[in-house]
């Protein structure tokens, strides 16, 4: 355990493990071996997790390397962050290109070690290089995908990142101005609450935009639909759930913890209270009207960063708690959704999972559980994340705030429950004719049978600790769940 504890305490060796990997997945992906790569990095992957798990244990924070910042409630994050790293790629990648595989592997590597940069954070100069790095891989991602589509997206996707990039800039050039050339956010401090207000605010809302079009919030959310109705489900197990709790964690080192405070604060924080709140509204309605799953879940991540951005504005301190437990029930929910379009032969919608639960019954409650955490039903760490934060709006005076997420939560239930219901309790339809006149082949020609149980297990675990994470702090008490995910 000593020994443990004594290689934890070298914050940056799981960033380097995993990009050890990834360089190594390139090389024998040029050998023709993309599977080997794709093993290589997930490993890494797991071996990281394992090693920001017993920081966070430790519970001090330190800086990894100048600028970003490990250890506590930091390495929790990170845990998670490779951690889906992992269980994305456990999965193979089987419906991401043979040819595309390797490079897939190493971008999502790449974007993990990014992620725990961005969520750790503590130097503006920093906090740009990482969200681009992050947006950089997630092109990549998007367009390895089949077909035209992908590569449509991932051009959408570019265009609309490149206004943010030019926010980004904006904002970064006045306060490392205001900072007298300082880019450390404890630096920044004294600079930021020294300046005009008004100067800080404007300032503090062009980062607000950067980070939100990472984060997915209104109204920088419209590539988020698009870009998860065509990532292959695999992928999507990281790109939905790990930069999402980097770009919260970054708004929350940024605004509720560091540098901006005062009146400054105040201004900013209505800004991000009224993107919490018409995030939730746009979200929600908007999933309320889909039948394809992916934009579904494409539609409710708007929803579930704008409660998120509730607790940034009102600095709830379970915030982080309820970004990492969003992160985890949708990479299940995704990890399902692999397997779930495995059956239904290229398709995942609420007429093609009708019955699931008749022939697949683990599959079904796995996806279940994630549907449930999402909702925020209690026994579900969804629900403590959501609690933890909607108290604290209440107790800082966003009381009407905290009451949108709550009807918003009951909302959610009418496109989360739908699933459960299709899997459930509607009649099963035919599975789709190899043969047909269209001669449209299956979505997994390759034994799709044995792959999608193959999918499966992984995210069953991850539905258990969802549970597990739900349940058990009901005995022992809420302080270590909160040291383990509070920065």
């Amino acid at each position: 355990m000593s020994a443990l504890s004594s290689i934890s305490g070298m914050l940056w060796l799981p960033g380097a493990a995993v990009l050890a990997a990834g360089a190594a997945a390139l090389l024998v992906d040029a050998f023709g071996r993309p599977g080997l790569g794709t093993a290589l990095v997930g490993a890494a992957a797991v071996l990281a997790s394992v090693l920001c798990a017993a920081s966070a244990s430790d519970g001090t924070i330190a800086e990894v390397v100048p600028g970003i910042l490990g250890g506590g409630g930091l390495a929790g994050a990170a845990a998670v962050i490779y951690l889906l790293s992992a269980a994305s790629l456990v999965t193979g990648l089987r419906n991401v290109p043979g040819s595309r595989r390797g490079g897939v592997a190493a971008l999502i590597g790449v974007a993990a070690v990014a992620s725990q940069a961005l969520a750790g954070a503590a130097d503006a100069l920093v906090m740009a290089i990482a969200l681009e790095t992050i947006a950089i891989a997630s092109f990549g991602i998007v367009a390895a995908g089949r077909g035209k589509a992908s590569r449509e997206v991932a051009i959408r996707y570019f265009v609309q990142a490149s206004v943010a990039v030019g926010l980004l800039v904006f904002g970064l050039a006045g306060i490392v101005g205001l900072g007298g050339g300082a880019t450390g956010y404890n630096e920044l401090v004294q600079a930021m609450s020294s300046a005009p207000a008004a100067a800080a605010s404007v300032l503090g809302v062009l980062l607000l935009a950067a980070l939100a079009f990472k984060a997915g919030a209104f109204p920088f959310h419209s590539w988020v639909p698009d870009v998860y109705g065509v990532l292959e489900p695999e992928a999507a197990v990281f790109v939905a759930g790990a930069p999402k709790i980097a770009a919260v964690l970054a708004l929350w080192l940024l605004f509720a913890r560091s540098v901006w405070a005062g009146e400054a604060f105040r201004n900013v924080s209505v800004a991000i209270g009224v993107a919490a709140a018409a995030s939730i509204i746009v979200g929600n309605f908007g999933a309320l009207k889909q039948r394809d799953l992916g934009r579904m879940l494409g539609y409710s991540a708007i929803a579930q960063v704008g409660y998120a951005l509730i607790g940034v504005s009102s600095r709830a301190v379970g915030t982080p708690l309820l970004v990492v437990s969003y992160a985890a029930a949708v990479a299940v929910a995704f990890g399902c959704l692999a397997a779930l379009r495995s059956e239904a032969g290229d398709q995942a919608t609420l007429e093609s999972v009708a019955g699931v639960a008749l022939k697949r019954p683990v599959l079904a409650g796995t996806t279940a559980v994630a549907m449930l955490s999402l909702t925020g039903v209690p026994l579900t760490v969804g629900f403590l994340g959501k609690l933890f934060v909607f108290y604290g709006a209440v107790s800082g005076g966003w009381t009407w705030l905290a009451l949108i997420g709550a009807i918003g939560s009951v909302v959610s239930f009418g496109y989360y429950g739908r699933v459960i219901q299709a899997m459930y309790f509607a009649e099963p339809i035919a599975a789709p004719d190899e043969t047909s006149q269209s001669g449209a082949a299956p979505f997994d020609s390759a034994s799709p049978s044995p792959t999608g149980r193959a999918r499966v297990w992984p995210f069953a675990i991850l539905a258990a600790m969802l549970v597990a994470a739900g349940t058990v702090p009901l005995v022992t008490g809420f302080e270590w769940l909160l040291r383990l995910f509070t920065v």
